[in-house]
Protein backbone atom coordinates (compact mmCIF):
# COMPACT_ATOMS: atom_id res chain seq x y z
CA UNK A 1 0.00 0.00 0.00
CA UNK A 2 2.78 2.54 0.67
CA UNK A 3 4.04 2.09 -2.92
CA UNK A 4 0.55 2.51 -4.38
CA UNK A 5 0.05 5.68 -2.33
CA UNK A 6 3.43 7.01 -3.48
CA UNK A 7 2.53 6.32 -7.12
CA UNK A 8 -0.83 8.08 -6.72
CA UNK A 9 0.81 11.10 -5.10
CA UNK A 10 3.41 11.23 -7.89
CA UNK A 11 0.59 11.23 -10.44
CA UNK A 12 -1.30 14.01 -8.64
CA UNK A 13 1.88 16.08 -8.39
CA UNK A 14 2.20 15.95 -12.18
CA UNK A 15 -1.20 17.56 -12.73
CA UNK A 16 -1.07 20.95 -14.42
CA UNK A 17 -2.92 23.41 -12.23
CA UNK A 18 -4.97 25.24 -13.38
CA UNK A 19 -6.42 23.09 -16.09
CA UNK A 20 -6.22 19.51 -14.84
CA UNK A 21 -8.82 18.21 -12.42
CA UNK A 22 -8.92 14.94 -10.48
CA UNK A 23 -10.92 12.87 -8.03
CA UNK A 24 -9.70 9.96 -5.95
CA UNK A 25 -11.66 6.76 -5.34
CA UNK A 26 -10.60 4.32 -2.64
CA UNK A 27 -12.15 0.87 -2.63
CA UNK A 28 -11.65 -1.79 -0.03
CA UNK A 29 -14.94 -2.94 1.37
CA UNK A 30 -16.33 0.59 1.07
CA UNK A 31 -16.16 2.78 -2.03
CA UNK A 32 -15.20 6.32 -1.09
CA UNK A 33 -14.59 9.39 -3.28
CA UNK A 34 -12.68 12.59 -2.63
CA UNK A 35 -14.08 15.08 -3.21
CA UNK A 36 -17.49 13.59 -2.55
CA UNK A 37 -18.87 15.30 -5.69
CA UNK A 38 -17.14 16.94 -8.62
CA UNK A 39 -13.39 17.28 -8.91
CA UNK A 40 -10.52 19.01 -7.13
CA UNK A 41 -7.66 21.09 -8.46
CA UNK A 42 -5.83 21.36 -5.14
CA UNK A 43 -2.92 18.91 -5.13
CA UNK A 44 -2.32 19.13 -1.39
CA UNK A 45 -5.95 18.18 -0.63
CA UNK A 46 -5.79 15.19 -2.98
CA UNK A 47 -2.48 14.04 -1.52
CA UNK A 48 -3.78 14.37 2.04
CA UNK A 49 -6.73 12.16 1.10
CA UNK A 50 -4.44 9.61 -0.55
CA UNK A 51 -2.37 9.39 2.65
CA UNK A 52 -5.40 9.16 4.95
CA UNK A 53 -5.98 5.77 6.51
CA UNK A 54 -8.56 3.56 4.89
CA UNK A 55 -9.85 0.28 6.16
CA UNK A 56 -12.30 -2.35 5.12
CA UNK A 57 -12.38 -5.84 3.70
CA UNK A 58 -12.87 -7.14 0.21
CA UNK A 59 -11.72 -5.45 -2.96
CA UNK A 60 -14.63 -4.29 -5.13
CA UNK A 61 -12.59 -2.96 -8.02
CA UNK A 62 -15.33 -3.30 -10.66
CA UNK A 63 -17.89 -1.58 -8.46
CA UNK A 64 -15.41 1.25 -7.83
CA UNK A 65 -14.38 1.72 -11.45
CA UNK A 66 -17.98 1.99 -12.68
CA UNK A 67 -18.88 5.17 -10.71
CA UNK A 68 -15.39 6.49 -11.48
CA UNK A 69 -16.19 6.20 -15.19
CA UNK A 70 -19.55 7.89 -14.58
CA UNK A 71 -17.83 10.72 -12.71
CA UNK A 72 -15.21 11.21 -15.43
CA UNK A 73 -18.01 11.38 -18.01
CA UNK A 74 -19.42 14.38 -16.11
CA UNK A 75 -16.23 16.34 -16.82
CA UNK A 76 -16.01 18.95 -19.53
CA UNK A 77 -16.55 17.56 -23.02
CA UNK A 78 -13.78 19.91 -24.19
CA UNK A 79 -11.09 18.12 -22.21
CA UNK A 80 -9.50 14.70 -22.17
CA UNK A 81 -11.10 12.50 -19.56
CA UNK A 82 -9.85 9.18 -18.22
CA UNK A 83 -9.92 6.79 -15.28
CA UNK A 84 -6.61 5.52 -13.93
CA UNK A 85 -6.73 2.46 -11.69
CA UNK A 86 -3.89 1.48 -9.34
CA UNK A 87 -4.59 -2.03 -8.10
CA UNK A 88 -3.36 -5.58 -7.70
CA UNK A 89 -6.25 -6.40 -10.03
CA UNK A 90 -7.98 -8.83 -7.71
CA UNK A 91 -11.71 -8.28 -7.29
CA UNK A 92 -13.19 -10.18 -4.37
CA UNK A 93 -16.39 -8.28 -3.67
CA UNK A 94 -18.05 -6.78 -6.78
CA UNK A 95 -21.59 -7.63 -7.76
CA UNK A 96 -20.87 -6.63 -11.37
CA UNK A 97 -18.55 -8.11 -13.97
CA UNK A 98 -15.54 -6.84 -15.87
CA UNK A 99 -17.60 -7.04 -19.08
CA UNK A 100 -20.16 -4.64 -17.56
CA UNK A 101 -17.38 -2.21 -16.61
CA UNK A 102 -15.94 -2.35 -20.13
CA UNK A 103 -19.38 -1.80 -21.69
CA UNK A 104 -19.94 1.26 -19.47
CA UNK A 105 -16.52 2.71 -20.38
CA UNK A 106 -17.18 2.20 -24.08
CA UNK A 107 -20.68 3.68 -23.89
CA UNK A 108 -19.41 6.78 -22.07
CA UNK A 109 -16.23 6.96 -24.20
CA UNK A 110 -13.98 7.09 -21.15
CA UNK A 111 -10.63 5.30 -21.44
CA UNK A 112 -9.58 3.27 -18.41
CA UNK A 113 -5.87 2.83 -17.75
CA UNK A 114 -4.86 0.16 -15.28
CA UNK A 115 -1.55 0.10 -13.46
CA UNK A 116 -0.91 -3.28 -11.93
CA UNK A 117 0.86 -3.40 -8.59
CA UNK A 118 2.33 -6.69 -7.42
CA UNK A 119 3.08 -6.90 -3.72
CA UNK A 120 6.17 -9.02 -3.05
CA UNK A 121 4.37 -10.35 0.06
CA UNK A 122 1.43 -11.57 -2.04
CA UNK A 123 1.46 -14.49 -4.48
CA UNK A 124 -0.19 -13.20 -7.69
CA UNK A 125 0.19 -16.44 -9.66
Amino acid sequence: MPNIKAAAINFVNRLNIPGDWAAICKFYGVIEFYPAVGFSAVKTDLNTYINASFSGSGSAIYQAVTPSIDRAAQGSQDTQRAVIVLSDGEDTASAITLDQVIANAKQQRIPVFTIFYADSEYDCS
